[in-house]
């Protein structure tokens, strides 16, 4: 995969679907160029990656995506996908027993991207103390716990936009449990360009952006509906494993969504930004832009 400039995660989760179709009578030999793909089979696997590299028989279809390659196949072929979020295929983590990790995916831009504000204090040890510090919970750490994840999810969000912006790696900051944190980040970039820039600044300025991609999904049509885990994660509970049982409550899930939504300035019913939160960060050309659009 890193020979080829593919992504481990999703390659494997595309695969695993495909196994599933051929396993369900889905696709076929004939389908995937003479590839017996039966579960555990791992030079199967190798052999069908580099079909999708280089985009031949059903490899052509796959290197779309999970997603597409079900739509495309039909039969019923999309109740097999481990998950997606917006079309994107998630990451190679079961999200039903990391509730803050299963919204950041939802609420990703691009779709199902770990590295979009994944709240890594659910994997990572953080003192409770200081959870509640920055998060107002102890629970915000507990990754079962559905308390606490909009503000824990908005943090590492603005934290990876503004790493993602500046060309900071995210595995130096405190988004792995590293020493360096926003403040840190604000006197890099005072140091390096004479502008003065503190903690504070920096949030602005990841919510300017993060609502400005908002309102480029607005106007392509994501909606609240999108903001969602579809698939095996969200329709089923862990079938083995110390998880066994473990799932996505809808309920609790669409209540983190609402505090979200809240916390950020967007409306609950539509997930679309208000304008007044356009407004209070320099946004009226982008409010305008919305409010224009027929049928929002």
């Amino acid at each position: 995969c890193n020979e080829y400039g593919s992504c481990g995660d999703t390659s494997g989760l595309v695969l695993a679907a495909a196994f599933e179709w051929y396993e369900r009578g889905l696709i076929s030999r004939e389908d995937t160029g003479g590839i017996e793909l039966e579960w555990g089979n791992y030079e199967a696997q190798i052999e069908m990656l580099y079909k999708i590299i280089r985009r031949e028989d059903l490899g052509d279809l796959l290197a779309e995506g999970s997603l597409a390659a079900a739509k495309k196949i039909g039969k019923g072929a999309e109740e097999y996908i481990s998950g997606h979020a917006k079309g994107g295929d998630l990451d190679a983590v079961d999200l039903r027993a990391s509730r803050g990790c299963a919204l950041s995916e939802a609420l990703s831009s691009r779709g199902g991207d770990p590295q979009r504000g994944w709240p890594s204090c659910e994997m990572l040890p953080m003192d409770p103390e200081e959870a509640k510090k920055k998060f107002g919970t102890e629970k915000a750490i507990d990754p079962e716990s559905y308390e606490g994840k909009a503000v824990t999810v908005n943090y590492y969000t603005s934290l990876c936009t503004i790493c993602d912006t500046l060309g900071v790696c995210k595995f130096h900051t405190e988004w792995l449990n590293n020493p360096m944190r926003m403040k840190d980040i604000a006197a890099l970039f005072s140091a390096v360009t004479g502008v003065e820039m503190d903690e504070d600044g920096l949030f602005e300025v990841a919510a300017r952006i993060n609502n400005v991609e908002r309102a480029f999904l607005v106007r392509e049509g994501i909606r609240r509906k999108d903001d969602t885990i579809h698939g095996k994660m969200m329709e089923e509970p862990v079938p083995t494993g110390p998880h066994k049982g473990k799932r996505l409550d809808k309920e609790k899930f669409s209540k983190m969504l609402d505090e979200y939504y809240e916390l950020v300035g967007w409306d609950k019913e539509s997930g679309i930004p208000k304008r007044s939160t356009l407004e209070s960060l320099g946004l009226k050309d982008v409010a305008d832009d919305l409010e224009g659009m027929e049928g929002r």
